[in-house]
C-alpha cells in the first residue's frame, strides 16, 4: 500500500498534467522523478498559501539555519496530514500552473529563424497558453471552493472588529450603522 503522505505519490499525476494526453511513462520527459518530487512539494506549499484553511495540508521543516528557525534549509517530503486521493488532481493542477507561468515568461510569439541559404519566420498564438492557464485556474478555484464547502469546520477565516472587541461603546459611536440594522 503506498504511503499517501509521501509527496512522491503525486509524481505520475503531475507528469500527466504537465503533458496532457500522453501516457505517464512518456509524459514530461525533461523531468526526473527527483525533480518532480520537489515540484510536488512546491505545489503543496503553494496550495497551503493560496487555499488557506480550506487546504489544511502542509510540509514539515526538516532542518533550518542555526541563526534563525524561520529560514528552512530542507523539508520533509511528507504531508501533514496525508492528502486524500481526491485532492491529488489539485496538487497536479498547481504544479502545472507553476510550470505554465515559467513557460509563459520565455514564450515567444514571433521568431525569425535563418540558416546559410534561407530565412523564415514563425508565429505562435499566445491564446492557447492563456486559455489553458485560465482553465486550470478555474479548476483550482472550483476544487478549493468544493473543499471549503465540504469541510466547513476547516474554514476559520473570519473578520474580527478589533475596535468592537476593545470598546463596544466606542465602536457603537463610531459605526452606529452596524448596530441600528441599516447594514
Amino acid at each position: 500500500m503506498p504511503d499517501l503522505a509521501d509527496v512522491r505519490i503525486f509524481i505520475p499525476r503531475i507528469r500527466r498534467e504537465l503533458d496532457p494526453g500522453t501516457a505517464t511513462a512518456s509524459a514530461a520527459p525533461g523531468y526526473t522523478d527527483d525533480m518532480l518530487k520537489d515540484v510536488a512539494a512546491d505545489a503543496v506549499g503553494e496550495l497551503y498559501l493560496i487555499g488557506g484553511s480550506a487546504f489544511p495540508y502542509s510540509l514539515n521543516i526538516a532542518s533550518a539555519t542555526p541563526a534563525s528557525a524561520y529560514a528552512p534549509n530542507d523539508w520533509e517530503y511528507y504531508t501533514d496530514p496525508e492528502v486524500p486521493i481526491i485532492l491529488h488532481n489539485l496538487v497536479a493542477i498547481q504544479a502545472a500552473l507553476t510550470q505554465l507561468y515559467r513557460d509563459a515568461q520565455a514564450f515567444k510569439t514571433q521568431e525569425k529563424i535563418s540558416d546559410e541559404g534561407s530565412a523564415w519566420e514563425v508565429q505562435r498564438s499566445a491564446t492557447l497558453m492563456r486559455d489553458r492557464i485560465n482553465a486550470m485556474l478555474q479548476r483550482r478555484k472550483e476544487i478549493l471552493a468544493q473543499l471549503a464547502y465540504a469541510n466547513p469546520e476547516l474554514v476559520t477565516d473570519y473578520f474580527v472588529n478589533m475596535l468592537e472587541e476593545r470598546s463596544l461603546n466606542l465602536d457603537r459611536v463610531i459605526e452606529p450603522y452596524y448596530y441600528d440594522g441599516s447594514v
